[in-house]
C-alpha cells in the first residue's frame, strides 16, 4: 500500500460509535497490512469502511468495507451450559444447546456457528448457524436448536450448515466459532466430549453447576439436570433459558444391587446408580467363584448403571457368587470392597447354538433385506417344534408361526426372504419380518449385535453377540465346529466358500455344516487388469482375491490411503495397510517402494480398493525401494468429466495426473488452504474438485494465484448411482503446484547449422511449465553473471521452443545463450 494514503487515519471509519483510528501504521514487513489503534470497543459485530487506498503503482479503491467481532473478554466470554442430546425414547431427536454470556455487555453473536464437527472449518456432521443480528445480553442464558419448539419460548432458531445437525446419544464434541471459517474458538472443544450422564433417561439434559458457569470446556463440571420442566412430553429434567441448578456433590458409593442371568454365557451386574466406564468395564473388577473366575468382557449398557458381563464358556447349571471391587460411579465414589450378589443358572431342556451369520449379503445399496440370514443348529436328543417361539435382535423380534421343526443334528436358517429367486439362493426354514421398529430384525453390517432365541414361555434358548466375529461383505461367520462354545470369538471362522446354488456370489455354508478349511489361492493379475470394468465402474474382478505388483506412488496414512501404480494403471489400497509397517520392512510404504499387494477387491464410493473390510484384508509386502515414480500423465479437466458423464472405462481413476493451465476458485475471499476441505480448479467451463487431507503440508499454506499446473492423485468418491462421479485431486507429493520458472534460465542445447554462420537453440519446456514464451539472451563476456552480462535479443517473447541466431559476426564469435520462459502476451 502507498504509505501515505494508508497512514491517514480518516480514512478509515468503525461503526457503533467507535469512528476513526487513533493511529493508523503500514507493517514494516508485510506492506499490503495496516495496523489500526481504536478507542476500546465493547462486544459486538462492527463494521470497518475505508474511503480511500492506494496501491504503489497509484491504483486507486474507494468504500472498502469489511466486517470483524469482538467477543468479550477472553475465550469464555460466552459458554455452553446446557445440552440436550436425547429427547425422546424413539424417533428422531429435537436437540438443543443452552449458551450464556459471562461478560457485562450484550455481544452481537449473528454469524457465529455451534458445531460437533471434529475439525475446523467444520465440513460435515452438520452446524447450527446463527442467524444475523442475533444478540445475546449480558447474562442472559439463550437456547439455541435447529427447529422451533412449541415446548420452549425465546429459543433462536439456526439453519444448518454443512450436514445435518444432531449430537451423539453417547457424548460429543462441541465448539463455538465466531464465523463459519476464519473465526476464533469462543468456547468447547473439537477433541473433548460432554459426558452421557443422562444414559437412558431419554429428556433429561445435562448441564453444568452454577458454579461451574464461566469455566473452560476441559474443567467444567456436568450433571444430569434435577429440574422437573415438563411431566409430559419430550422434555422432562432441563431448565432451558434459565440459570442451571446448584449442585450438591455426590459422595455416595455405588451398590450392587443384584446379578440377572441372560443367557449361560452372560450375566448382568446391577448398580443403583450410574457408573464410571472405564471402571465398569475393567474384567479385572469382577470374579465368579467355582472356578469360573472373571468375564472375557464388561459392557456397560445404555442405562448406564448395568453391566454386561459375557464368559468365554457356558456355565454349568449352578447358584454362583459374584464379587465387584473397584467399580465406581461417575463422581469417583468406588463400591464397597467384595460387594456380592448371586445368581441361578437353570438347566436347559434344550441343547441349542447359533452356528452362522449372514450380516452383510452381496446386494447393492442398503438391499441387506433381500437377503440376510442365521442359522442355528439342534445338539440336542428331541426334535423342537418353535412354533410361538421368538427370535429377536437390537431392531426387534418375530414370533414364528406354523410348525417349525428342527430335528436333532439338523440345521435351521432364518432368512430375511424367503424367495430363493431374490434372496441370493439361501435355501431358507423360516422368513422373517425385516424391519427395524420393534417388529422385525434387521441385523448390523458393522458394530454387531447379540440375536435372541426364546421358546414360547419366554425362556431363553440360545444367545449370542456376533459383534467381535469375523465376516465380511458377501460372506458369513461361521461357527468352525457344532461342539465348540458360540460365546467365544475364537471359534468363529469367516467363509471362504460358496454354497450350491448361490446365485448372488456370497460365501456361507446355510443349512450344512460349516466349511473353515485354507483360504482361496488368489489370482495373480495386472493392476490394468483390475481396471477392467462394467459400465458402472465395478471391476470385473471385485469381490476376488488377487495379488497385485506396483510401485508406490502416494501414501496417505492419515486417511489410510495408499496408492500404487503399474504400466499406466493404478489402484487405491485403503485400511491400516497404508498405517501400519510394511511386511518384510520396519517402516510404512513410501513412493518409489515396489510392493507386493494381497487381497480381495472391493468398491467403496465408486472407488475399485483393496480394503481391510473386504472378505480378505489388503497386505503389502515389501520388495525394494527407491524405484523411480511412474510419471505423471498429463490429462485435461475435460477429460475427467466426460469420464464422469459416460461412466466409460476409469483409466486415470488413482493414478498420479498432471493437469496443465487451471486456476483455483477463490472468489469470496478465500486466499488459504483449510485441512479436509475441498476447492475447484477451473479449466474453461470444466471444473475439478482438489481436495486438502489433514497429512498434507498444504493446510494454512496460501492458494496459488493464477494459471498453473497441478500434479496429483485423482482420486474418487462417489455415493450417487453408477460409481464414475465425484473425482477429486489428492496432492500426490509434497509440493504439487509448478508455474514456469519465469525469468529463470532455462537448459537448451546448440546446434551450428552446416553451411551458414547461424545457430539455432533448442530447448524443451520445463516439466509443469505454463509460461508459454520465451526470451532469447546472450552473453560474450567469460562466465558471464545473469541478466547482467546478458543482452535481450527477442524483445517480443516467441512461442517456439528454437531459435536461429544469425546475427554472428564469424564462425568463431563466441556467444554464450541463456532462455527464459515468460507467460504469454
Amino acid at each position: 500500500m502507498n504509505q501515505t494514503v494508508a497512514e491517514t487515519e480518516a480514512n478509515y471509519v468503525v461503526n457503533n460509535g467507535v469512528g476513526s483510528p487513533l493511529t493508523a501504521l503500514r507493517d514494516g514487513t508485510n506492506l499490503a497490512l495496516v495496523h489500526l489503534t481504536v478507542s476500546a470497543m465493547s462486544p459486538n459485530s462492527y463494521t470497518l469502511t475505508v474511503s480511500t487506498m492506494q496501491d504503489l503503482a497509484g491504483n486507486t479503491a474507494t468504500n472498502l468495507v469489511g466486517n470483524f467481532t469482538v467477543v468479550g473478554s477472553g475465550s469464555n466470554s460466552v459458554v455452553i451450559t446446557e445440552v440436550m442430546y436425547d429427547d425422546t425414547a424413539s424417533g428422531a431427536d429435537v436437540e438443543w444447546i443452552e449458551i450464556f454470556n459471562t461478560t457485562g455487555a450484550a455481544i452481537n453473536i449473528g454469524g457465529w456457528i455451534v458445531t460437533d464437527h471434529s475439525a475446523y472449518p467444520p465440513t460435515s456432521e452438520g452446524t447450527l448457524y446463527i442467524p444475523a443480528g442475533t444478540v445475546i445480553n449480558a447474562g442472559q442464558y439463550l437456547v439455541l436448536s435447529s427447529v422451533d419448539m412449541t415446548e420452549i419460548t425465546g429459543e433462536v432458531v439456526c439453519p444448518d450448515s454443512v450436514g445435518g445437525w444432531g449430537l451423539n446419544n453417547s457424548g460429543d464434541n462441541l465448539a463455538i466459532f465466531t464465523a463459519l471459517s476464519g473465526g476464533t474458538l469462543v468456547h468447547g472443544s473439537l477433541t473433548l466430549n460432554y459426558p452421557d450422564l443422562a444414559g437412558a433417561n431419554a429428556g433429561n439434559s445435562i448441564e453444568v453447576c452454577q458454579g461451574d458457569v464461566g469455566q473452560a470446556w476441559d474443567v467444567v463440571e456436568w450433571y444430569e439436570s434435577a429440574n422437573v420442566f415438563a411431566t409430559t412430553g419430550r422434555f422432562r429434567l432441563c431448565s432451558p433459558g434459565a440459570a442451571p441448578q446448584i449442585c450438591v456433590p455426590d459422595v455416595f458409593s455405588p451398590v450392587l444391587t443384584g446379578a440377572a442371568v441372560v443367557t449361560s454365557s452372560q450375566v448382568d451386574a446391577l448398580f443403583d446408580e450410574n457408573l464410571n466406564e472405564v471402571s465398569a468395564e475393567t474384567v479385572a473388577n469382577y470374579s465368579v467363584d467355582l472356578g469360573i473366575g472373571a468375564p472375557t468382557t464388561a459392557v456397560l449398557q445404555g442405562d448406564g448403571s448395568t453391566v454386561r458381563l459375557t464368559f468365554g464358556t457356558t456355565l454349568p447349571a449352578a447358584t454362583y457368587t459374584l464379587t465387584v471391587n473397584n467399580v465406581t460411579d461417575i463422581a469417583g465414589n468406588p463400591v464397597a470392597a467384595n460387594s456380592t450378589a448371586q445368581f441361578t443358572i437353570l438347566p436347559s431342556p434344550y441343547d441349542v447354538v447359533f452356528t452362522e451369520f449372514m450380516p452383510n449379503p452381496n446386494f447393492a445399496g442398503t438391499a441387506d433385506s433381500l437377503g440376510e440370514w442365521f442359522e442355528i443348529y439342534n445338539r440336542g436328543a428331541n426334535t423342537l417344534n418353535m412354533n410361538g417361539w421368538i427370535v429377536s435382535d437390537a431392531n426387534g423380534s418375530d414370533t414364528l408361526e406354523g410348525t417349525p421343526t428342527v430335528a436333532p443334528g439338523s440345521y435351521f436358517v432364518f432368512c430375511s426372504n424367503g424367495d430363493g429367486a431374490t434372496n441370493g439362493g439361501v435355501p431358507e426354514d423360516y422368513a422373517y419380518h425385516f424391519g427395524t421398529s420393534g417388529w422385525g430384525l434387521a441385523l448390523s453390517n458393522g458394530t454387531g449385535e447379540a440375536v435372541t432365541l426364546r421358546d414360547a414361555s419366554n425362556v431363553t434358548v440360545a444367545s449370542v453377540n456376533y459383534n467381535t466375529f469375523p465376516y465380511a461383505a458377501g460372506a458369513s461367520a461361521q461357527l468352525s465346529a457344532n461342539n465348540l462354545d458360540p460365546a467365544n470369538p475364537v471359534n468363529w471362522c469367516v467363509a471362504t466358500q460358496g454354497w450350491n446354488g448361490a446365485n448372488n456370489g456370497d460365501f456361507g455354508t446355510p443349512g450344512a455344516a460349516s466349511i473353515c478349511g485354507l483360504p482361496a489361492v488368489p489370482d495373480t493379475v495386472t493392476i490394468c487388469q483390475i481396471r477392467q470394468q462394467d459400465t458402472c465402474g465395478v471391476s470385473l474382478w471385485n469381490d476376488s482375491l488377487i495379488v497385485t505388483y506396483g510401485i508406490v506412488t502416494y501414501n496417505d496414512s492419515c486417511r489410510r490411503n495408499m496408492f500404487v501404480e503399474s504400466n499406466g494403471c493404478a489402484v487405491l489400497v485403503f485400511g491400516s495397510a497404508a498405517q501400519t509397517n510394511l511386511i518384510g520392512n520396519t517402516r510404512k510404504a513410501l513412493p518409489g517402494d515396489s510392493v507386493r499387494v494381497r487381497g480381495a477387491l472391493d468398491m467403496f464410493g465408486g472407488v475399485t480398493e483393496y480394503s481391510q473390510f473386504a472378505l480378505e484384508a489388503a497386505e503389502v509386502t515389501f520388495l525394494s525401494e527407491n524405484n523411480p515414480l511412474p510419471a505423471a500423465v498429463a490429462v485435461t479437466a475435460n477429460a475427467i468429466s466426460q469420464n464422469a458423464a459416460s461412466c466409460g472405462p476409469e483409466a486415470y481413476e488413482s493414478r498420479h495426473v498432471l493437469l496443465q493451465n487451471v486456476a483455483f476458485d477463490t472468489t469470496g475471499g478465500v486466499d488459504t488452504f483449510a485441512a479436509n476441505t475441498n476447492y475447484r480448479l477451473f479449466s474453461g467451463t470444466d471444473t475439478v474438485e482438489f481436495r486438502v487431507n489433514a497429512c498434507d503440508t498444504l493446510a494454512d499454506l496460501p492458494i496459488p494465484l493464477g494459471p498453473l499446473n497441478v500434479s496429483a492423485i485423482l482420486a474418487q468418491f462417489d455415493t450417487v448411482g453408477c460409481g464414475c462421479q465425484g473425482y477429486q485431486l489428492v496432492t500426490g507429493r509434497l509440493a504439487p503446484f509448478a508455474t514456469a520458472a519465469c525469468g529463470q534460465p532455462v537448459e537448451l542445447t546448440l546446434y551450428r547449422l552446416p553451411a551458414t554462420n547461424t545457430v539455432q537453440l533448442r530447448w524443451h519446456a520445463p516439466f509443469e511449465n505454463s509460461c508459454g514464451c520465451y526470451y532469447v539472451w546472450y552473453a560474450i563476456a567469460s562466465e558471464p553473471v545473469f541478466p547482467t552480462d546478458y543482452t535481450l535479443v527477442t524483445p517480443t517473447p516467441i512461442s517456439a521452443t528454437f531459435y536461429d541466431d544469425s546475427a554472428l559476426l564469424s564462425p568463431d564469435t563466441r556467444r554464450i545463450y541463456v532462455v527464459t520462459g515468460t507467460p504469454c502476451p
